[in-house]
């Protein structure tokens, strides 16, 4: 009976001892997807055609198993979710999807594995410059892109290929193929001038709105939240912002909805206010494709106290600088601002002083929202609506001496 007990421990522990790690099973995947990235790159420089990608999918098909899955754009106007279907209904979508480009260089050089598939699932990002082509194989100028694209492997046991998840930003897609219609219909595509022409005009037509507003007087609520809807009819829903970075009035937010950004430090402009701004200069950016705009406001302001006095030696001027990016539907996705905190802080300081001196409270309890309006939030509204940090009207209700302040949302 002991001895076959050893012989039993003999055949048992030479089968946990081959048993694969994750990291194994991973390190042999990973190797398999480099072999695929190498037959691959006959892409570069060609047109992706139905007839290319059948010859790598052929060249490939020992990689794949005989049926799998595969979506690219999930979500997307483009997307293509394919489940248990032939290896080359697959890349025939593929080649449907990537038919209006031609890849100048790509590299899959980054690879990870997940430890909790057991190394069956690896992970990959690949930098890729590309040109749009119209479906004849013609170059369209102006539509040279660079991009970072993820891709998710999913291996079975057998160390074949059965899932493919691919994601890209579907809004480069969406303005390749406008520019190349528009290259087909008009003869030319819509180059970094076009775009950013029409930023520079968005932008001009945002400042307009703005000093327009700012510089009307009085400002009744009605005409505050009209011109809240009309600024933030610019931005897309969901934005980054920020202003003097590492100051006292630093504002840095990132891929919040826009109301975090109209809000973003507006309580600061309540005792400023704006006599003059005006856009001097703006300008494209062509590494851009006309996407970022850049552009200095000089402004005249004064410090005022909570009942709209102007403050004595208060009275200064400065350079705005702002930042905008606007996405592919020409909203703006990202404002930057750089302002003189400096300036902001002595004013404020200032300010501080002579309302004590005066025995005036830093404070709006006993004043309407009309008022405030008109005393300095409006400047807040103005250049925090343009900065990024973005100021909405504020409410202020009188109750027993405490004040409440309520962000109304435009």
């Amino acid at each position: 009976m002991k001895n076959a007990c050893v012989l039993v421990a003999i055949l048992v522990l030479p089968a946990f001892a081959q048993e694969t790690s994750w990291s194994d099973v991973g390190e042999m995947n990973i190797a398999k997807l480099r072999q695929l990235n190498e037959i691959s790159k006959q892409m570069k420089g060609k047109h992706f055609t139905e007839s290319l990608a059948a010859k790598i999918a052929q060249e490939s098909m020992s990689y794949y198993a005989s049926m799998m899955s595969c979506s690219v754009g999930k979500g997307s106007r483009f997307a293509i979710d394919l489940a248990n279907v032939p290896v080359m209904d697959c890349w025939k979508a593929l080649a449907k999807s990537w038919r209006n480009i031609k890849n100048i260089d790509f590299d899959m050089n980054r690879l990870a594995i997940d430890p909790t598939s057991g190394g069956k699932i690896i992970f990959a990002r690949v930098p890729w410059e590309a040109i749009g082509v119209t479906d004849a194989g013609q170059e369209v100028p102006g539509t040279k892109m660079r991009g970072t694209d993820n891709y998710l492997y999913g291996f079975n046991d057998e160390g074949q290929i059965v899932r493919v998840d691919y994601d890209y930003d579907s809004g480069l897609i969406e303005d390749l193929r406008k520019k190349i219609i528009s290259y087909e219909t008009n003869g030319r595509a819509e180059s970094w001038t076009d775009v950013g022409q029409q930023n520079v005009a968005k932008v001009t037509h945002l400042f307009r709105i703005a000093t327009d507003g700012l510089l009307q007087k009085p400002m009744t609520q009605a005409m505050s939240e009209q011109m809240s809807d009309r600024i933030s009819s610019f931005y897309a829903p969901t934005i980054s912002c920020s202003q003097s970075k590492g100051t006292s009035i630093a504002v840095d937010l990132t891929d919040v909805p826009s109301w975090k950004c109209l809000n973003a430090k507006s309580e600061l402009w309540a005792n400023m206010k704006f006599i003059e701004m005006g856009l001097k200069k703006i300008a494209i950016d062509p590494q851009s494709d006309g996407q970022t705009i850049l552009a200095t406001v000089p402004y005249k302001m004064v410090g005022v106290t909570s009942n709209g006095e102007d403050v004595p030696d208060t009275y200064v001027h400065g350079m705005y600088n702002f930042r905008f990016d606007f996405d592919h539907e020409g909203k703006i996705v990202y404002s930057d601002s750089e302002f003189d905190s400096g300036i902001f802080e002595k004013t404020m300081a200032n300010v501080e002083r002579y309302t004590k001196k005066k025995g005036i409270q830093i404070q709006m309890a006993e004043q309407s929202t009309s008022q405030v309006l008109t005393m300095g939030v409006a400047f807040g509204l103005v250049v925090g609506l343009l900065s990024g940090a973005f100021i909405t009207q504020w409410a202020c209700k009188s109750r027993r001496g405490q004040v409440l302040s309520e962000p109304i949302l435009g």
